[in-house]
């Protein structure tokens, strides 16, 4: 894992397209011809891949080609400046926030698994999102709570320091989702791993989450059966109740 991905949530440099724009060119708006057809050449827009959709913008405003024979032909796509190919089928999207910490050398990750799916490719653009990785990094670092307990000198060794991570992530799950307009967003996965210069930090033994060891504890919501640690109600509160 390098640093840049540590502070970034994800490689920037890396050739993975993000999510829900795949690819998107420019375009110039294609002027009238009187009494002849005025039709874009279907080489100057990208490839859909599957599962997607085209999404043409002309000045600030979004919109989807009709379908059909006279779709190149079409005002919205005559007009248009830009051109993106968004995904609208479900993907598992990754995220990796770094937590701040007081201990020289030592950063502390939460990694974490999304479902997306885009319900409305038109909203999501116009809300600005193209990519949603940055978007889910902010709101694993919104919760002031999960970036005090990652900054405890036990957190190696001490595994109701870990668990109170996950659990609070877990807790947001159900009661702060992520809200992205027009697209469904819920918690997957969710681990904790912690690095020295030297390497991975090991963990604490006796935690209750599956797969807790070598500098990781982590929490898979795609495991049958499993719904996280005990708890008297069920929850845990997102503001924290000193548990």
């Amino acid at each position: 894992m390098s640093s840049v991905q540590f502070q970034a949530g994800y490689d920037p440099a890396s050739n993975e397209p993000g999510y829900p724009v795949v690819e998107s060119a420019p375009l110039s708006p294609l002027p009238r011809r009187l009494f002849r057809r005025t039709q874009r050449r279907v080489q100057e827009l990208p490839e859909l891949v599957g599962g997607s959709v085209l999404v043409f913008q002309s000045n600030e405003r979004f919109a989807l080609a009709p379908e059909g024979s006279r779709r190149l032909s079409s005002d919205i796509v005559l007009n248009a400046s830009m051109v993106a190919v968004v995904l609208i089928k479900k993907q598992l999207v990754p995220a990796v926030a770094t937590l701040p910490t007081i201990t020289p050398g030592r950063r502390v990750a939460v990694r974490a698994s999304y479902s997306c799916q885009v319900i409305d490719a038109v909203r999501v653009l116009e809300e600005g999102c193209w990519d949603v990785r940055p978007v889910l990094v902010e709101y694993l670092l919104e919760d002031a709570k999960v970036q005090m307990l990652g900054a405890r000198v036990d957190i190696s060794d001490n595994p109701e320091v870990q668990q109170k991570i996950l659990a609070r992530a877990l807790a947001r799950k159900a009661l702060e989702p992520p809200e992205i307009p027009g697209m469904r967003v819920q918690l997957v996965d969710v681990s904790l791993d912690i690095y020295a210069e030297d390497g991975r930090v090991p963990l604490g033994s006796g935690g209750d989450y599956p797969e807790g060891g070598y500098g990781h504890d982590r929490f898979d919501d795609r495991r049958n059966g499993y719904h996280g640690p005990d708890d008297q109600d069920d929850s845990y509160p997102p503001d924290g109740d000193g548990r």
